[in-house]
């Protein structure tokens, strides 16, 4: 993480002058966007009697921003001494978003401080994707005319039963080379099919909700990245939905928008503590089951 790129926007104090919050935040490389699958840290700080007291609310953001981010505590809260009766409370917090936008507004819900409600603020921020856009003539590279090289020398003629032979000892040979191949090589197993079993085992062991959903997840980005060549288990949903719309290789992707309704579910779940009862659970690694399901022959795999 760079050095301090802390910014101080919108100060309040309520009620009384003695009393104030504030919030400050540290961007990466100290530039003034962020890209989507990047984190940063940003305070909360509130100042004054001692001893000062401070509730957090919950969510520590107000309701637009808490869709469109993840905030998480780091560490405890400090307390320290700024002058005689005075004090100063600070709490730093891990922001990342769930979006992409030219201008994301982050706002923090009220502290409570000494029993006084004090608004923090905000700011704004923008998130850029890291999916690069495909270009074909950028990727078509520009050439001179080339000089052909020189015929190759003509050789003698061969006779037919030459050609026989030659014929029978190179598929001999590869006969041969393939055979033993088979007999040392594994077959692959089919990726969709290997997806499939996984759910299985996963249904079985009966793991705790917030986990079953987050390993349904990945079972479906590791078929998408055997089959379709997308680093789907190193992608956001969001760069990996952007892909799959955008890669001309992937058009063998069925049910694009039931993958995203799928991964979007599983993500709420682990980033936004919104964990489904059994019965949806269950719904929703059914839903997995058909998604792969519906994927077509044509889509087992390249070769």
């Amino acid at each position: 993480m760079a050095a301090a790129f802390a910014l101080l926007l919108w100060p309040t104090t309520a009620f009384a002058q003695d009393i104030s919050a504030k919030v400050t935040f540290d961007l990466p490389n100290r530039k003034s966007t962020v890209r989507l699958s990047d984190s940063f840290s940003v305070t909360l700080t509130a100042e004054g009697p001692a001893p000062i007291q401070v509730q957090v609310p919950d969510p520590v953001l107000d309701a637009v921003s808490n869709r469109d981010w993840r905030i998480t505590p780091v560490g405890a809260a400090e307390v320290k001494v700024i002058a005689p009766g005075r004090e100063q409370w600070s709490r730093v917090f891990r922001l990342s978003p769930y979006v992409t936008g030219d201008s994301l507004d982050v706002i923090f819900a009220p502290l409570i401080v000494n029993n006084r409600m004090v608004s923090v603020g905000g700011f704004s921020i923008s998130v850029i994707t890291t999916v690069p856009e495909a270009n074909a003539e950028a990727a078509r590279p520009i050439t001179g005319i080339e000089t052909l090289p020189d015929p190759p020398p003509v050789t003698p003629p061969v006779h037919g039963w030459q050609w026989i032979l030659a014929g029978v000892v190179a598929g001999i040979g590869v006969a041969a080379m393939l055979a033993w191949r088979w007999r040392r090589r594994p077959v692959a197993p089919d990726a969709r099919e290997a997806a499939l079993a996984a759910l299985d085992r996963l249904e079985s062991e009966t793991p705790d909700r917030a986990e079953q959903l987050e390993r349904a997840a990945g079972i479906l980005r590791t078929f998408i990245e055997q089959r379709h060549g997308i680093p789907a288990t190193r992608f956001t949903t969001t760069e990996l939905l952007t892909a799959t719309r955008e890669q001309a290789d992937v058009g063998a992707i069925e049910e694009a928008d039931a993958l995203a309704r799928i991964l979007d579910r599983c993500d709420r779940a682990k980033f936004a503590g919104d964990i489904p009862d059994d019965n949806g659970c269950r719904s929703l690694v059914a839903a997995c089951r058909d998604w792969l399901n519906q994927q077509r022959a044509a889509c087992t795999g390249p070769g």
